[in-house]
């Protein structure tokens, strides 16, 4: 796992995700952003906070996506994501 205090501190949003989608990992960053406390997202589905659909073909090819500008309009947010398949834990970052 990340160590957590990589997670407090980074400016980025940070998340990884489980094979099911579970969120295992969530920044303060993407508490701030997503309105959703760590705690809670750790109870939580990527797909109950955002689309899912990118973090699923990542997990599904092992190809990651680079730089790929998103919109979410009900949070008011814009981002530019790059998503990871992490093989040792079979999760996505």
């Amino acid at each position: 796992m990340v160590p957590v205090d990589i997670l407090d501190t980074t400016p980025n949003i940070i998340l990884i995700v489980d094979s099911d989608m579970k969120i295992i990992e969530f920044s303060g960053k993407a508490e701030d952003y997503f309105h959703v406390s760590k705690s809670k997202a750790s109870e939580m589905y990527l797909y109950e906070i955002i689309d899912s659909m990118d973090f699923e073909k990542v997990l599904n090819t092992h190809e990651p996506i680079i730089g790929k500008k998103v919109t979410y309009p009900k949070l008011n947010l814009t981002t530019l994501q790059s998503i990871v398949y992490v093989e040792k834990q079979n999760a996505v970052l």
